[in-house]
């Protein structure tokens, strides 16, 4: 009985889930199940007009598109990207990286992690490079990608050109085509140095690299170089002291000008001359120099500050032979030294001085000298026609305000005395020849005393006496 139930059980079973379709419900063995006329409608429908379902779906595409890019936060270009991973690196001193975003112009500059790590440090002491660096590369951005940062506008784009801003930084953003689509890197323009040196003999080196040998005044571009501290160093070998000089500097390569020029002067230890002669020819220890003072205070190099080493002036008389001054020992760096020779000394101006001595003497003892009618004369109060003029209106009391020498006053007693004012014998060079000038101070035998400056002619191997003035 038990297994007629089972199997009666299992019938019913089989028999609860068939299930048969009617107009607008679904029956079946346990009745009616009612899903709506709608579903049965809209399939019809659907079966009926297949383009509008497809235009549905697409416009259901779009609007899920568009509210994904509208509520979706703004993902970062590639460029913008580099360029705060440039500034971070920067700012890090991960020179690795920095190292593996930048690309040099040009393939001949020397790049080296010691010229990085000078970046970094540069760019963390002055602030105003990283920021100017950072703001071109921004309007380069902008410019590649078409876009208007108003803030950037503003600054650089409303300034300057786009020529100008994509050539403008010593790093900036640099694009690199590709087939199917751009990429972008730190680019990195070349810097030069322009040496110029206006010392003969001198080697020049920039980084250890000989790069300028002079005979002249030589000058030279140096570079490609990759931006950074280049070091120069200078030697010059000086044949009248039988030393070499020389001379050591560091050129700073960030700044937004391509070429940096660089002055290069090779002197060693320095001082001063002075002379009241023009063309005077400074020695050292006796030996010829290059050095001549003329008008103005001469530099004179290289010299010893240990006492060890004189300075003399030498001076060639037109009329022949050679005069030279006291030697004086160095002492300091840019000390003046008066070198001027002494032209009391030469003996054409004592013979000149004593000539005319002797020849006052004479036309004070009313002998007639020639040549004293047709020299001028100009006196400290009145005007005269000549020397002789002077001398007889004046000194032998020929006019009513003439100051008379006494008859009992012997002429013959005029002597010159040793306090000469101004005190130096001057030698002028023109055109028109040499030109020679002698203070005198007389004192006469009563007490009377005048001072003249005679001055001379040198021409064609002649001195010829023009002009006599009180003094």
């Amino acid at each position: 009985m038990d297994q007629n139930n089972k199997q009666k059980n299992h019938a019913d079973s089989e028999t609860s889930n068939t299930y048969s379709f009617e107009s607008g419900s679904l029956s079946g063995n346990h009745g009616p199940i009612n899903i709506g006329e709608t579903v049965i409608t809209t399939y019809n429908n659907v079966k009926q007009h297949p383009l509008l379902v497809s235009l549905g779906v697409i416009g259901i595409f779009i609007i899920i598109i568009l509210m994904i890019t509208f509520f979706y936060p703004k993902q970062e270009t590639e460029a913008t990207k580099l360029i705060k991973e440039f500034e971070g690196a920067i700012l890090k001193e991960d020179v690795d990286a920095i190292e593996d975003m930048i690309s040099p112009d040009d393939s001949d500059m020397e790049l080296e992690e010691e010229y990085l790590h000078q970046l970094c440090d540069y760019a963390k002491g002055n602030p105003e490079f990283l920021s100017q660096t950072f703001d071109i590369m921004n309007a380069q951005k902008a410019l590649y990608e078409d876009e208007k940062n108003p803030e950037i506008d503003s600054y650089l784009l409303r300034q300057s050109s786009n020529e100008e801003i994509m050539s403008s930084g010593i790093f900036y953003l640099k694009q690199e085509w590709g087939l199917f689509s751009d990429s972008y890197t730190i680019g990195v323009r070349p810097q030069y140095i322009q040496l110029t040196s206006n010392n003969p003999d001198a080697v020049i080196e920039v980084d250890g690299e000989v790069v300028l040998k002079t005979k002249k005044a030589n000058s030279t571009k140096v570079g490609p170089l990759f931006p950074g501290i280049h070091k120069i160093h200078g030697e010059r070998y000086f044949h009248y002291t039988d030393t070499t000089e020389t001379y050591d500097t560091a050129v700073n390569l960030f700044d937004f000008e391509s070429v940096t020029p660089v002055e290069i002067n090779i002197t060693g230890t320095v001082v001063k001359a002075e002379s009241d002669l023009a063309g005077v020819q400074v020695l050292l220890n006796g030996k010829p120099t290059p050095f001549a003072v003329k008008k103005d205070k001469m530099e004179v190099y290289p010299v010893r500050l240990d006492g060890s080493q004189k300075i003399q002036g030498s001076f060639q008389l037109p009329w022949g032979g050679v005069l030279k001054s006291e030697e004086l020992v160095i002492e300091a760096e840019y000390d003046l030294y008066d070198i001027t020779p002494d032209l009391w000394e030469e003996k054409k101006v004592v013979q000149l001085m004593n000539t005319f001595i002797e020849d006052f003497n004479k036309a004070l003892n009313e002998e007639e000298v020639g040549y004293f009618k047709s020299v001028s004369f100009k006196g400290v109060f009145g005007s005269y026609n000549s020397f002789q003029d002077y001398i007889d209106r004046h000194l032998l009391n020929k006019s009513s305000f003439g100051i008379g020498l006494p008859e009992a006053s012997s002429i013959e007693e005029t002597e010159i005395v040793g306090d000469y004012y101004p005190g130096v014998v001057k030698l002028d060079k023109t055109d028109e020849g040499y030109y020679l000038n002698i203070p005198l101070s007389f004192k006469f035998s009563n007490g009377f005393e005048r001072k003249y400056s005679l001055r001379y002619q040198y021409k064609n191997g002649k001195f010829q006496l023009l002009k006599i003035s009180e003094i």
